[in-house]
């Protein structure tokens, strides 16, 4: 609050400093004038109220005492039980009319009164037992199952009256389980869950109130953190032009297909091998979107797909040079990271490079080592001598018709690749297999196993074609064998 200004006496220069403080500190004052003598005429506080020219306190048999001047300022003695008045406006002046000292004096009278019971009010919060809330922690956004805190007082937790709730349009949770260290200042609590809670969040009303009164605040709450998982589909398309020509643009298109849990951001990488200058052939590569704009890394919502494309600058190589090219993506870390990989394509300068038919989508879901021991690093398995593994292959198709699966090796000697299930590798799809979003997924299982005499490494290419189809789509899954 502003401070009171000084009484005036006969003959004081009335200065415009002097009128400003005045009109001030009744804007600060005037519009609690009638609140605050209902709560004092009610005796909530426990305050007798005096008001000359008719309202006294009340009668309590005791003999009674002059009505005192309105403070002006200081707490009450201890002990003592405040007498408060509460004193008219002086009479409106007309234009031209001399400002007296009276006139003004009693200007000065009402502030210091306004001054007393404002003190009052603040002074016994808990005597009117009005639930406040000051703040919030976080004061932003907050995840279900996440801790708040709820500052403020009067909350009713001591009695039990306290009722909290989170209301949305149609729907309202209520707040129960009040954690250790809650007051009636401090709520402290976990986010309940909140049904049909939409996935990018809601704004939702934040209620409390106690036994007489309440307050609210509005409050972002989105889904409970998702731990990532799932798996990134890198598959490749085609080349553009479709004859990889020496000191000269080529561009690989790749589909980015989004099978994890959460929306994510992933990093881009590309691997260029089998070539005695690797250095030369990364330093032309550069990631582009369909618009052209070179970009370094790619936003996913799941089950999104969207296409990106690689570019070679200027091909280093002359024509008959054999070149491997892999694209790996990835998002987080350790165990809760996503991440795919195309896997070791291979090409050949001045050779022709057919386009993979698109509405077809491979990748490897899981590698289980059924003998011996072995591990999986960015999609390339590695045995050890006496090992073995069955990978889980889920083949994506958006059309219907007859498919069949095919596998190959590529530099790789005496390794056995076989289907589990023979009947597994042709299968048909039906319109009516077909989901909402024109798709289907299938699985089948490869058992892999390196042979006496086997080579270091190599690649398996699994390939589905439908039939009657003019193209196919082959998955290369690279193969390493540790002594």
């Amino acid at each position: 609050m502003a401070q009171t200004t000084s009484n005036f006496t006969a003959g004081n220069v009335f200065a415009k400093k002097s009128i400003s403080g005045i009109k001030n500190r009744l804007a600060d004052n005037t519009f609690l004038n009638e609140a605050i003598k209902n709560i004092f005429e009610s005796g909530a506080l426990g305050i007798p109220l005096t008001m000359p020219g008719g309202i006294k306190a009340p009668d309590t048999g005791a003999p009674s005492a002059p009505a005192p001047t309105a403070p002006t300022g200081g707490a009450a003695s201890a002990g003592a039980s405040p007498t408060l008045v509460i004193l008219p406006l002086p009479q409106p002046v007309a234009p031209g009319n001399l400002i007296t000292s009276d006139f003004m004096n009693a200007l000065i009278a009402k502030l210091s009164e306004l001054d007393a019971r404002m003190l009052a009010l603040e002074s016994e919060p808990s005597a009117i037992g009005t639930l406040v809330i000051t703040g919030l922690s976080p004061s932003g956004s907050v995840r279900v199952q996440d801790e708040m805190r709820i500052f403020g007082r009067n909350f009713g937790i001591s009695d039990g009256t306290l009722r909290a709730r989170l209301v949305a349009e149609s729907r309202s949770v209520d707040i129960t389980a009040y954690k250790t260290g809650s007051s009636d200042s401090l709520l402290i609590f976990n986010i309940p869950d909140i049904p049909n809670l939409a996935a990018t969040g809601e704004q939702l009303n934040l209620s409390m109130r106690n036994a007489t009164s309440g307050d609210s605040r509005q409050i972002t709450v989105l889904p409970v953190a998702m731990v990532p998982s799932g798996r990134l589909n890198i598959d490749f398309i085609s080349v553009s032009p479709n004859t990889i020509k020496q000191s000269a643009l080529a561009e690989f298109r790749f589909n980015l297909v989004s099978r994890s849990n959460v929306a994510a951001v992933y990093s881009l990488e590309a691997e260029i091998t089998g070539v005695q200058n690797s250095a030369a052939w990364q330093s032309q590569v550069e990631f582009t979107d369909e618009s052209g704009t070179v970009i370094r890394s790619v936003s996913l919502a799941p089950n999104q797909v969207k296409p990106l494309i690689m570019r070679i600058k200027s091909v280093p190589g002359v024509n008959g040079t054999t070149f491997n090219v892999k694209l790996n993506a990835y998002f987080g870390a350790g165990s809760s990271q996503v991440s795919g990989t195309s896997g070791e394509l291979q090409f050949t300068v001045g050779g022709t490079v057919k386009d993979q038919d698109d509405s077809i989508s491979l990748s490897v879901t899981k590698v289980n080592f059924v003998q011996g021991d072995g591990s999986v690093d960015a999609g390339k398995i590695i045995f050890k001598k006496g090992s073995a593994a069955v990978i889980t292959l889920q083949a994506t198709m958006s059309i219907a018709g007859e498919y069949n699966f095919t596998t190959a090796l590529a530099d790789a000697l005496n390794w056995r690749v076989a289907p589990l299930n023979d009947k597994a590798t042709t299968f048909t799809i039906n319109e009516e297999d077909l989901s909402p979003e024109k798709n289907v997924n299938s699985t089948i299982q490869f058992a892999i196993q390196p042979l006496d005499g086997a080579s270091s490494g190599g690649r398996v290419l699994f390939t589905l074609k439908r039939t009657g189809a003019e193209s196919e789509f082959t998955f290369p899954v690279e193969l390493q064998l540790k002594a």
